[in-house]
């Protein structure tokens, strides 16, 4: 009996090994990890200011390797540009209609004790008419979340805008990770 006691307690806490990354079926945007199936790093579906230089200033992909639990091997890496300009890079959507519960999620961490942002924006004949965000500070992965019900009509676009904002006279950089849209309607 304690041989059955054994066994199926193994059996139990085996589980599986690999990384528990949520089932992507649900998320709307595309390439939220950063990169492909064979860790290599990949920027599609993304655009904005954020880039980052190498030692003869041509413009690169602003992917870094680090990634929180489950997020592979890549990250984006995003700065702040200088004042007014903003630092940022954003995912679009376009397709949905009707009233519907939206969540953006990521995985934050900020460098040299500085701020991101997370927003949630709704276009519509290329004007932006609603945007809910959250900023955090966070030193180490923190994963967070926003919801939001918007009123979407066809020709609407929703994006998801990943910020480090704009400064003056301090660097800092944001990376984010595991960028998800999902509708959550009850």
């Amino acid at each position: 009996s304690l041989l059955l006691i054994l066994t199926l307690f193994l059996f139990s806490c085996g589980g599986d090994s690999s990384t528990n990354t949520p089932d992507n079926s649900l998320n709307l945007l595309s390439n939220t990890s950063f990169e492909t199936p064979s860790n290599q790093p990949d920027y599609s579906h993304w655009w904005g200011t954020a880039y980052l230089s190498d030692s003869v200033g041509n413009r690169l992909n602003p992917l870094v390797k680090d990634a929180p639990p489950g997020g592979g091997v890549w990250c984006v890496e995003l700065e702040p540009q200088w004042f007014p300009v903003e630092g940022y890079t954003k995912s679009s959507i376009a397709g949905q209609s009707g009233t519907h519960i939206y969540k953006v999620s990521a995985w934050m961490k900020m460098l040299n004790r500085w701020h991101g942002s997370l927003s949630l924006e709704q276009w519509r004949n290329g004007k932006r008419i609603s945007t809910k965000s959250l900023s955090d500070t966070s030193s180490v992965w923190k994963a967070v979340s926003l919801i939001d019900t918007l009123n979407i009509v066809a020709e609407d676009s929703i994006k998801v805008h990943l910020s480090a904002g704009s400064t003056q006279i301090v660097l800092g950089k944001v990376r984010f990770d595991l960028v998800r849209l999902e509708r959550v309607d009850p």
